[in-house]
């Protein structure tokens, strides 16, 4: 995180909030949300840690009682008020979301949102996955585009975490 902007000292009541995300079928992406929340709140961030699908998302539950969504619901969740959002996204399977994320997906996969939906928001996606499979971190690239075509900001490049890596890792300038 060494590149990113960095808001306000936390001891300032005007300081941005970080709000991480995470989305995990096995429980790596909820191991690597903690490692994050530790070092930023080691840094003087306040930020809050939510699995996908305990995030206050009124449209979720709409969507798991198979009703339909309007963006009126979306505009009353607090995804709409963050500031800047760490998104932690594993890779299920051959490259599909986990089941927790489902719900948010169908949410902001909807046609009617506008462009700028996400006009205030600033985002970091940290992909975890296995690159022995085609579809490489396949939902953190879709999340960072769907996030971009309605109008959120990277703050930093998108990174990709690798089990087959040695490190761990891939190059963030050829991910996502």
């Amino acid at each position: 995180m060494a590149s990113c902007s960095s808001p306000r000292h936390a001891t300032d009541d005007l300081s941005p909030i970080l709000t991480i995300i995470y989305a995990t079928e096995t429980g790596n992406a909820q191991d690597y949300a903690g490692r994050v929340a530790h070092h930023c709140r080691r840094a003087h961030y306040k930020c809050r840690v939510f699995d996908v699908d305990k995030y206050p998302l009124v449209c979720m539950t709409q969507v798991h009682l198979d009703i339909q969504c309007h963006v009126a619901d979306l505009c009353q969740s607090e995804l709409v008020s963050e500031n800047i959002i760490i998104y932690i996204v594993s890779t299920s399977g051959t490259g599909k979301e986990p089941r927790t994320m489902t719900p948010m997906w169908r949410s902001l996969l909807r046609s009617d949102l506008p462009d700028d939906f996400f006009e205030d928001l600033h985002y970091v996606i940290f992909g975890l996955g296995d690159s022995s499979y085609e579809k490489f971190c396949w939902p953190a690239k879709k999340l960072s585009r769907r996030l971009e075509r309605l109008g959120a900001m990277a703050i930093c490049p998108c990174a990709e975490g690798d089990t087959q890596h040695t490190l761990g890792y891939v190059d963030s300038h050829t991910a996502c």
